[in-house]
């Protein structure tokens, strides 16, 4: 996740890493960052507490998050903020996605996406691949953090709550790519 961020060619990248509390060597590599990224060590109460005190202490004006096994695709970044630049309203973008292996293999495009729709997303399904979102701060404040009570299914919360309030960009770009396999959050949950 970390290198596929550090990859990216944009300018005045801030990386926060949110981490519960690992007792394996998880601090010892982020320390190999040195001073490319910021990370904190702490216990939480979940994913949605370390996130929200991620957005907290982050200074940028548009944010992303990435799960250790998601990875942003080539000019991710780049493309994010052109989108949300030439559409000041809207509260945040996402695009294409793809499931990759444990290994780093492409097994398929993210089937569920499609342009947006908020009926659809409000009632039928999560048709967005939460590592494509970028959104805006000042969008995400407004629609509240995220529901700390959530454990699945926080993201899906924020973009309808986020959508909610402004417009929402579909980007049919690849974006990035998540980790499909058995011991990953969303297989054993």
């Amino acid at each position: 996740a970390i290198d596929s961020i550090l990859s990216q060619a944009y300018p005045n990248l801030e990386i926060l890493v949110m981490d519960g509390g690992s007792t394996d060597e998880t601090l010892e590599l982020l320390a190999t960052y040195g001073d490319r990224i910021r990370f904190w060590s702490e216990r939480d109460e979940g994913q949605a507490d370390a996130l929200n005190r991620g957005f907290e202490r982050a200074e940028g004006v548009i944010l992303g998050w990435l799960n250790s096994d998601d990875r942003y695709g080539p000019g991710a970044i780049a493309k994010a903020v052109a989108a949300l630049e030439a559409e000041p309203e809207a509260g945040f973008v996402y695009g294409e996605g793809e499931l990759i292996a444990e290994d780093g293999r492409v097994l398929c495009r993210f089937p569920g996406t499609q342009p947006f729709d908020l009926w659809t997303l409000a009632r039928v399904s999560d048709f967005i691949m939460q590592p494509t979102v970028f959104m805006r701060a000042n969008a995400l404040r407004e629609a509240g953090p995220l529901d700390t009570s959530l454990h699945y299914g926080m993201d899906w919360d924020l973009w309808i709550r986020m959508a909610s309030r402004r417009p929402v960009v579909y980007l049919p770009e690849l974006l990035a790519q998540t980790r499909e396999y058995p011991a990953a959050k969303t297989a054993t949950g």
